[in-house]
């Protein structure tokens, strides 16, 4: 069953590539990430919307929504993990002393999921020992 454009079995594709990327599962923000990749698509890219769906989802405020996620971001790249993201996706998007807003992290990471040869490589580059 397709959710937006990204399977739900793909879920651990995007655990894997949020912890590569310093994104710790232990704060709402990674869960809220993963919701909002899996929802850019179905809601031509609309943040607001998006927000609101997890806001209902989890019975929070949208605003605490929106933080959480900012903070899960924020933290990746304080650590300096985030830029772990250039080598995975094979293009630079994480560039030093500029952090990336939620809704670029989003789009990019919901662009990179929904192409099947991005997948194929990326599972066989995180799942294949």
């Amino acid at each position: 069953m397709r959710i937006g454009s990204i399977m739900e079995n793909d879920d651990a594709i995007l655990s894997n590539l949020f912890l590569t990327a310093g994104i710790i599962p232990s704060v709402s923000g990674f869960t809220y990430l993963k919701t909002a990749v899996r929802n850019y698509k179905k809601t031509e890219g609309n943040m607001n919307e998006i927000c609101q769906i997890i806001a209902n989802e989890n019975s929070v405020t949208k605003s605490a929504v929106e933080r959480d996620m900012r903070t899960a971001l924020s933290n990746a790249y304080s650590r300096g993990w985030l830029i772990r993201l250039n080598e995975i996706l094979g293009i630079e998007v994480i560039v030093p002393n500029e952090k990336l807003r939620v809704k670029e992290f989003v789009s990019i990471i919901s662009e990179f999921v929904s192409n099947p040869e991005f997948l194929n490589r990326i599972s066989a580059k995180m799942f294949v020992k």
